[in-house]
């Protein structure tokens, strides 16, 4: 899985793709750690939006794992800040969040411009695919990406 991975950047000397989690639930990053780190991943967490963005400047993942409704800085802004950030744009995002029931919700997440979006409840190893179908494919410019992915329960 993780050790077929090879770094959008060259010049990284990074063996395992890094994953940051962020999530104000304790008992879901606990999980997600276990298993990511189990599959080969080099995991951070961040618990709210604020410390999200600290970590992503300081570690610069590779894919970000990413709740919406979170304190101090919501999900949303993180997403953004991101994609809208040129040294953080090429960062993997899966938005991982409860289950959306309109129309009007899922086009408002599309335009956060995450790569793709899950709904809890989720399988582990569907998440651990769809990482590593992302890590799979090059980086897109932002005027190339295309309409992020949905995956999950409407």
């Amino acid at each position: 899985m993780a050790e077929n991975y090879q770094p959008a950047d060259p010049e990284s000397k990074r063996v395992h793709p890094r994953v940051l989690i962020v999530d104000d639930d304790q008992d879901i990053v606990k999980l997600l750690s276990l298993h990511l780190r189990s599959e080969g991943y080099s995991v951070e967490v961040a618990y709210d939006g604020l410390e999200a963005l600290d970590k992503i400047s300081e570690t610069q993942p590779d894919v970000i794992i990413l709740d919406l409704m979170m304190p101090k800085v919501d999900g949303s802004v993180v997403c953004l800040s991101v994609k809208h950030t040129s040294v953080t744009r090429h960062i993997r995002i899966i938005i991982l969040t409860a289950k959306i029931q309109t129309k009007d919700k899922i086009e408002e997440l599309c335009k956060l411009e995450a790569d793709l979006y899950m709904t809890k409840p989720f399988e582990l190893e569907e998440l651990s695919q769809n990482i590593e179908s992302l890590l799979a494919v090059p980086a897109e410019s932002s005027e190339s990406k295309s309409d992020p992915y949905f995956r999950g329960q409407n």
